[in-house]
């Protein structure tokens, strides 16, 4: 029987709730598929506060932590992300929890951030000499921080390949730390159970680590979107018609 694997997630007054679900539903649908083909779960989660009990997100719903991350031996946790929202702050001035997170680095097998968490690390000196990215908004914030080399146009810095980038990643904002979840469960249990996930969740693409964090239908003029709409409607219809006489653009009428 494979062994459980611990997943903790930090949560703080204004965290952003995305950072924090997003990521953990993730795991937990990987538990569902593994029990789809009759197989025992594979990741226990745990939120992670200054106490156990509610903890109001920046969105105003409340998460409950189990248990107080003082509390909390870094050794029984497998996995350890570090999410971000307006709370970010006050985060960085908490000494204490910074100096937990230093304590924690070395005993945990894997540390990540979602978003502006990655500031929290960059505070607790943990990026330092290391790749790093967050929310294209907080690069500036990030590249404050003479000794880390700001990755700015990627969704996740974790790579499997690569001991240090295994072990110490972040990702960008929001639901760049589903797409960096993803690729954790599939160095876990593979990419079929991750791709299962991804369907579940009704994603439209499992987006690799590397991937540009700018959208290019965000990222066009207002005026080239309803254009480039049509055209990506368009597209699917080739091969699902097979249709040599189809032709772009469609006939005015």
């Amino acid at each position: 029987m494979d062994a459980t694997r611990t997943v903790a997630c930090l949560i703080y007054p204004d965290v952003m709730s995305l950072d924090v679900t997003g990521p953990m539903q993730v795991f937990a649908s990987a538990n569902v598929e593994r029990q789809r083909q009759g197989l025992p779960r594979h990741y226990e989660l745990v939120l992670l506060g200054t106490t156990a009990g509610p903890v109001a997100t920046s969105a105003g719903l409340k998460l409950v932590a189990d248990a107080s991350w003082a509390e909390c031996a870094p050794a029984t946790l497998d996995t350890l992300l570090i999410p971000g929202g307006v709370g970010v702050d006050a985060q960085r001035r908490d000494q204490p929890l910074l100096a937990w997170l230093r304590v924690a680095e070395p005993r945990v097998r894997r540390l990540g951030s979602v978003c502006s968490g990655a500031l929290i690390l960059a505070e607790a000196g943990l990026f330092d000499g290391r790749k790093a990215t967050t929310h294209w908004a907080d690069l500036a914030a990030l590249g404050e921080y003479a000794s880390i080399e700001v990755q700015g146009d990627r969704l996740h810095t974790y790579d499997p390949t690569d001991p240090e980038a295994a072990h110490l990643f972040s990702s960008a904002g929001v639901t760049a730390g589903i797409d960096l979840a993803l690729a954790l469960v599939e160095a876990d249990l593979g990419r079929a159970l991750a791709l299962a996930v991804a369907q579940r969740l009704v994603m439209f693409l499992r987006r690799p680590g590397g991937q540009t964090q700018f959208s290019p239908m965000l990222a066009a003029p207002s005026g080239n979107v309803a254009r480039l709409a049509a055209l990506l409607e368009w597209i699917p219809g080739i091969s699902a018609t097979s249709c040599p006489s189809r032709r772009w653009p469609p006939r005015r009428i």
